[in-house]
């Protein structure tokens, strides 16, 4: 027995346990293999214990929360005692979030207003001419988001040789793999 399926006997999901069966029954029904299921339901108990245990109710929960569960210097039930949980772990726990707001358990993230347009021509572009997964295409306009501000909002100021600029020193910060 692995530690993750003895460990969940420990933990106490609360309000959220029901919807940890629907998110399994959600996994399985795409097919997922029964041992990944087993990290994400695990995954999403350990999160809902933590919530419980942190005084966080269902409907705070967002991205911070996420966040602030990632980092958790973790005592939780069943043994643990870890620095912080893995980013794995943690982003399957993202997952279920995400899951929770699909069947409207959790309020969608609050939209941020940005001055830069979303970018809809570039992102059908992405997929049409280039042929990228959702997935590659929403990462390419994460760094692009990342990226507009150091340009500017006036696009008539751009120019080769100012977007070279900013995409090197972006590069610098940030490793080349990114």
């Amino acid at each position: 027995m692995d530690a993750d399926n003895h460990n969940h006997w420990f933990l106490d999901p609360g309000p959220l346990s029901s919807w940890i069966d629907h998110f399994a029954a959600d996994l399985a029904a795409q097919r997922y293999a029964s041992l990944t299921i087993e990290g994400y339901a695990a995954s999403a108990r350990h999160f809902a214990t933590w919530l419980c245990s942190a005084g966080i109710s269902v409907d705070a929960i967002d991205d911070e929360v996420v966040r602030r569960f990632a980092e958790h210097r973790c005592r939780c039930p069943g043994g643990r005692r870890w620095q912080s949980v893995s980013g794995d772990y943690w982003r399957r726990a993202r997952r279920f979030v995400g899951f929770l707001r699909q069947v409207g358990v959790v309020r969608p993230p609050l939209e941020k207003a940005s001055p830069f347009p979303p970018l809809e021509d570039y992102r059908s572009w992405l997929r049409v001419h280039r042929g990228l997964s959702e997935r590659t295409i929403a990462r390419h306009l994460y760094h692009l988001h990342r990226l507009l501000p150091a340009l500017g909002t006036a696009t008539r100021d751009y120019d080769a040789a100012r977007i070279r600029n900013v995409v090197r020193e972006w590069r610098e910060q940030t490793g080349r793999p990114t």
